[in-house]
This record gives C-alpha cells, structure tokens and sequence, in this order.
C-alpha cells in the first residue's frame, strides 16, 4: 500500500484537562499517514484519483474548532472524520502537544493511533 504523509502540521486548538488550560489557544502538531493505492495517480498524473492533502488539512482545522480535554480524543476524531470523507484504507494519527510539560526538560507528549476502514 501506498503512502501520503502530511508532517509536522502546527495547528492551534483549545485542549486540556483544565478550563484554565483550555482557555487559551496551544498548538498541536499532527503527524498523519494515509494509505492508499496510488498507481492510478501516478499514471494518469490525474488529480482525482489521489487524496487531497489540503482538504484533510482543512478537516483537522474544522475539528479543532470544537474544545478537547484529550489529545486522544483529537486523534480518534481526525482518524474518523478522514476515514468517512476521504479513500483511504488506513490512516495512522500521531498528535503531539509540546506544551505538555512547560516546567519540564521534556519536548513534549504524543500519542499515536492507526485505524483501518473495515477494522
């Protein structure tokens, strides 16, 4: 199976377990991987027969208008919102939060989720 990968896509969103957390905007960055078969693609150099990797930019932005306690719940939101509106068999979400620990030597928390179409 064929890969798009969209990498490090900084995006601002209201999160955390806190409503002082929340209150303010932090920036996640999405690592996402979709697999697909992308021979026709490459053949025909036709952009129909690939997925457009803005719109599923586009998408995460739509999501993260919604507040979130949960990067967890970020992931699983994006891996199913890609997987009903995009044809993909399988997308892998990774969400960091680099602010995760601000009085900590650590660049920051991630989580990582893979979902499959039928599965």
């Amino acid at each position: 199976m064929d890969r798009i990968l969209i990498t490090a896509a900084r995006l601002p969103a209201h999160i955390g377990v806190t409503d002082e957390e929340r209150a303010q905007p932090q920036t996640l960055v999405f690592d996402i991987t979709l697999l697909r078969d992308l021979r026709e693609a490459g053949r025909t150099d036709d952009y129909t027969k690939t997925v457009c990797y803005a719109e599923v930019v586009r998408e995460i932005e739509d999501i993260l208008t919604k507040p979130f306690h949960l990067i967890e719940a970020v992931a699983e939101s994006v891996a199913a919102r890609v997987l009903s509106g995009f044809a993909v068999d399988e997308i892998t979400v990774r969400v960091a939060k680099p602010g995760a620990f601000p009085d900590k030597p650590v660049d920051h928390a991630a989580v990582e989720i893979t979902r499959r179409r039928n599965g």
